[in-house]
């Protein structure tokens, strides 16, 4: 992946599936198991945006991915004004999304202002 690659999606239960898409037909030069760790932290991060965001009332988020000498940079921005990180969960429906983002990047973290950006960090890619 040469060039950055944004998409912006609708929100629903497609936006993920939607997001792996964009992202799998823009990279066909990483390597295997940095390609699978992409493809999870998009998948993880979109449908953070879409489930718990005003974004699934509110329509979209935007996806980026840049790549530069840090390594690769996912960011998904929604149309919030933050939220306190939840990192363990002991909720049965899930909820382990930002554990997920924690153990396979290298950095992530949350700016605010004026929409949400969540982003991390892939070195190996």
């Amino acid at each position: 992946m040469s060039e950055p690659l944004g998409v912006h999606l609708d929100c629903g239960p497609e936006a993920a599936a939607a997001a792996r898409q964009a992202v799998a037909a823009a990279d066909g030069s990483l390597p295997s198991p940095v390609r699978e760790d992409l493809l999870l932290l998009v998948t993880e991060l979109v449908t953070n945006a879409v489930r718990h965001a005003p974004a699934a009332t509110e329509g979209r988020v935007a996806l980026r991915l840049t790549l530069g000498a840090g390594g690769l940079r996912i960011e998904v921005s929604d149309p919030g004004r933050g939220f306190e990180p939840q990192i363990e969960s002991t909720s049965p429906d899930g909820g382990r999304g930002l554990m997920i983002v924690r153990e396979l990047s290298d950095r992530w973290g949350i700016r605010a202002n004026p929409t949400t950006t969540v982003w991390c960090t892939l070195a190996g890619a």
